[in-house]
C-alpha cells in the first residue's frame, strides 16, 4: 500500500489535465488532497478492514469522489453491500484493480507512453488531448529542442530526469500549445508568419538560434550578454525596414511583438521592446520629414450611415444582390436579420462567421444564444404561438442575444452575461426583434437540442456563414446603394464604427460606449468613437460666444503686482506736476525763466528718486496689492478733479487768463 500510494502521489499535475478529468482550478489543491483521498481506499483493501462496518462516515463518499475524478463506476451504498461478504469482496477486488491501474498509469515507462496519454472516457480530457497533443509530427523539433536541452542538461538537485524523454518533449509541445490557445486564432495565425520571418533572419543573417532561451541575458540589463539580445532585436527591426520598405515601420515593430508572443508561448521572455519603440518613432520622424505624414497614416474604414441601412431594407422585391434575390425567401430574410443584428449589436465578423477550416460548435452564435421576454416572462425556447401573438401585437416582446465568446472575451465571462436587447416594433425601418421573430417562424426550430446546434444566421446552403462568403455578400450590398469606386471605404467592421459614432452623438459616456461594443480597453474609443461632422462644427461655432473666465492664480497675482507698481509711478508723477504748477504760480513775476526751469527740474528729479526708493522698499504683496489699488483709485479721482478745474497760467505780457484744459 505504501509503495502504491507513493507512486500515485509522485505523479506531476501536468498529467492531470490530460489523463484525469480535473478542472484547471482544482489541480493546485488536488496534490494536497490526493494522499488523503487515495490512502483511505487503500486501507480498506487490507485484510484488517474486510468487514461490513467501515470506520468513518467518509467511507461512502470517498469512492464516489474517486469515481468522479477517475471515471470509475460508482458503487451503491456500502450499507447495501454489507449484507453479503461475497458482494463486499467483489467490491474491494474491483476497487483494488482500479487503483492498481491508476498506479501503472502514473509511471513514465517507455512501454506505456501511449496508454499514459490516453484518457479513460470521451470528456474534457479527450478535448485537451486532441488540442494540446494532437499529432506530434506537426510540431517542429526546433520549437522544443532548445528548451528540452536546457532542462535536461540541468545538474542541480532539483533537475528533471524524465524516464521517457519522448513523453517529456510531448508535454513541452502541449504546454506551448496551451499558452498559444490563450491568444485569438487570428493572432496565432499571424504570429506563425512572423516567427517564420524571424527564423529566416536568425539563420541567414546572424547564424544564431531563433529561440532566445538565455533568460538572464534577455531580462537583466546588468547581464554581460544583455546588449547582445538588445542589438539582435534592433538589428532585425532596421534590417526589415531597409529590405521591406513597402511595409510601414509600425508593421515591422508588430512583427517583433509577434516574436515576443511566440517566446511567451514557449515559456520564455523576449528582450524588452521599449528600445525598439524608440527606434520605430525615430524612423517615422525621418520618413515624415522627407515624405510627409502620409507614410505614417493608417487607413481605417468609414462608418455606415443610417440611410444606408434603411435603403438596404427597402430594396424592391425582385432585386438581385449577388446570388440572392430580394423577396420573402428564407435566404433573403437571413440577410435582413444580419443587417439589423449588426446595426444594434456591432458584432465582429468573427462573431457571426467562421474561417473555412473551422467547424461550427457550441461556442459559436446559435439560436441557443437567443431568449425572449414576453410580457415580463423570459423564454429560452419560445413556442410558435407566442411569437405569432407578438406579431399580432397582443403581447410586448424584447429579444435578447447573449454575446458569444469573442476576441476581447475568449471565455465569455466578461460580456457574456450582458445581453444585447431589441424591443419589437411593427413599423420601425430598422428593428432586429421583428426581423428575428419572422426568421424564427420561417425556420420552425423549437426544441432546445435543435436550437443548440442551429446557427443564428444561415447562408444560401443553410449553413453557418464563412468569412470570405460574408465579405463578398457585403460587397454586393454596397454596390446596390453606392458607386463601385467608394466600396473600398467600408467593410463589415463599419457596423461597429457606426454604432460607436451613433452612441457618442447620442451623448453616451465612454464607459457606456465601451460596454455596448464590448471593448477590453479605451484605446478603441479614440479610433472608432468619432465626432460627427455637424456636431463638431456646431461645438466649435458655439465656442466663439462662450463665457471664458478661467484664471490661474500665479499668473493673476504677478500681473496685479506689476500693474500696481506702474499705477503708483503714474500717480506720483502727476502729483509732482500739480505741486510744481502751484509753486510756479505763487512765484513773483520778477523771477527769471531759466532759474524757474532749473528749480522745477531739480525738484522733479529729487521727488522721482524718493518715489523709486519708496517703491523698492515697499514690495507689494497680496494684501498690499489690494491696498495699493485703493490708494491709486483715490489718487486718480483727485487728479480728475484737478483736471476739471481751470488752471491759471502766466502769459508773457504779465496778464492772467483762464483757459479750459
Amino acid at each position: 500500500s505504501d509503495n502504491l500510494l507513493g507512486g500515485i502521489v509522485r505523479s506531476a499535475h501536468i498529467w492531470w489535465g490530460v489523463v484525469l478529468d480535473v478542472k484547471p482550478q482544482m489541480r493546485l489543491g488536488f496534490a494536497t488532497k490526493a494522499k488523503a483521498t487515495v490512502a483511505l481506499p487503500l486501507a480498506w483493501t487490507s485484510p484488517r478492514h474486510k468487514s461490513s462496518a467501515f470506520p468513518t462516515p467518509a467511507a461512502d463518499s470517498a469512492p464516489r469522489t474517486l469515481s468522479r475524478k477517475r471515471h470509475i463506476p460508482a458503487l451503491t451504498s456500502f450499507e447495501q453491500a454489507s449484507s453479503s461478504s461475497d458482494v463486499q469482496d467483489a467490491t474491494i477486488t474491483r476497487r483494488t484493480k482500479a487503483l492498481t491501474e491508476d498506479a501503472k498509469l502514473s509511471r513514465c515507462g517507455p512501454s506505456n507512453t501511449q496508454s499514459l496519454l490516453r484518457p479513460q472516457t470521451q470528456s474534457t480530457a479527450v478535448t485537451l488531448r486532441n488540442a494540446l497533443l494532437g499529432d506530434p509530427r506537426r510540431q517542429s523539433e526546433e520549437e522544443t529542442e532548445s528548451i528540452a536541452r536546457a532542462l535536461l542538461d540541468d545538474t542541480s538537485d532539483l533537475a528533471l530526469k524524465p524516464r521517457n524523454q519522448h513523453a517529456f518533449r510531448m508535454l513541452l509541445v502541449a504546454s506551448i500549445r496551451a499558452r498559444a490557445a490563450r491568444f485569438a486564432p487570428t493572432t496565432n495565425k499571424v504570429d506563425k508568419s512572423y516567427w517564420k520571418k524571424w527564423c529566416e533572419l536568425c539563420h541567414d543573417v546572424f547564424d544564431t538560434n531563433p529561440v532566445r532561451w538565455d533568460q538572464q541575458a534577455s531580462i537583466d540589463p546588468a547581464h554581460k550578454h544583455h546588449p547582445r539580445e538588445v542589438h539582435l532585436a534592433l538589428s532585425a527591426f532596421i534590417f526589415w525596414c531597409l529590405h521591406e520598405s513597402k511595409f510601414k515601420p509600425s508593421s515591422m515593430l508588430a512583427r517583433l511583438r509577434g516574436v515576443a508572443r511566440e517566446h511567451r508561448k514557449r515559456g520564455l521572455r523576449f528582450v524588452d521592446l521599449r528600445l525598439l519603440v524608440d527606434a520605430c518613432k525615430g524612423v517615422l520622424r525621418i520618413l515624415v520629414a522627407e515624405h510627409g505624414p502620409k507614410v505614417a497614416e493608417v487607413k481605417r474604414k468609414e462608418p455606415l450611415q443610417p440611410r444606408m441601412l434603411r435603403r438596404w431594407l427597402a430594396l424592391l422585391i425582385g432585386t438581385v444582390v449577388g446570388a440572392y434575390r430580394v423577396g420573402p425567401s428564407l435566404a433573403w430574410k437571413g440577410i435582413r436579420v444580419f443587417i439589423t443584428l449588426m446595426a444594434c449589436s456591432a458584432f465582429r465578423k468573427a462573431d457571426v462567421a467562421l474561417d473555412n477550416d473551422v467547424k461550427f460548435g457550441r461556442a459559436h452564435l446559435s439560436l441557443r444564444y437567443v431568449f425572449y421576454r414576453i410580457d415580463g416572462v423570459f423564454y429560452a425556447t419560445p413556442t410558435r404561438a407566442l411569437l405569432e401573438m407578438v406579431l399580432r401585437g397582443l403581447v410586448e416582446c424584447i429579444v435578447c442575444v447573449r454575446p458569444p465568446p469573442s476576441k476581447a472575451d475568449p471565455t465569455g465571462s466578461r460580456y457574456g452575461a450582458s445581453p444585447i436587447c431589441s424591443k419589437y416594433h411593427p413599423s420601425e425601418p430598422v428593428n432586429f426583434a421583428r426581423e428575428l421573430i419572422e426568421y424564427e417562424l420561417m425556420r420552425n426550430l423549437w426544441s432546445p437540442e435543435e436550437r443548440e446546434l442551429a446557427p443564428l444566421l444561415l447562408d444560401r446552403s443553410n449553413k453557418c456563414w464563412r468569412k470570405s462568403v460574408l465579405s463578398h455578400v457585403f460587397l454586393q450590398l454596397l454596390l446596390q446603394i453606392i458607386p463601385a469606386n467608394e466600396t473600398h471605404k467600408y467593410s463589415v467592421h463599419s457596423f461597429r464604427i457606426f454604432l460607436a459614432c451613433a452612441l457618442r452623438d447620442a451623448g453616451k459616456t465612454n464607459a457606456e460606449i465601451r460596454e455596448a461594443l464590448r471593448w477590453a480597453t479605451d484605446d478603441a474609443l479614440v479610433l472608432y468613437a468619432r465626432a460627427n461632422l455637424l456636431a463638431d462644427a456646431e461645438a466649435r461655432a458655439n465656442a466663439a460666444s462662450a463665457n471664458v473666465e478661467s484664471v490661474r492664480v500665479p499668473t493673476v497675482l504677478s500681473a496685479a503686482s506689476r500693474t500696481a507698481r506702474e499705477l503708483r509711478k503714474f500717480a506720483g508723477i502727476h502729483a509732482i506736476d500739480i505741486d510744481t504748477s502751484e509753486a510756479v504760480a505763487s512765484l513773483p513775476a520778477s523771477v527769471p525763466n531759466d532759474v524757474l526751469s532749473r528749480s522745477v527740474g531739480n525738484t522733479t528729479a529729487a521727488t522721482s528718486r524718493q518715489q523709486s526708493v519708496d517703491a523698492v522698499a515697499e514690495l507689494p504683496e497680496v494684501d498690499s496689492d489690494l491696498r495699493a489699488f485703493s490708494e491709486i483709485s483715490i489718487n486718480i479721482t483727485s487728479l480728475a478733479k484737478q483736471a476739471a478745474r481751470p488752471i491759471e497760467t502766466r502769459n508773457d505780457d504779465g496778464s492772467d487768463e483762464e483757459e479750459d484744459v
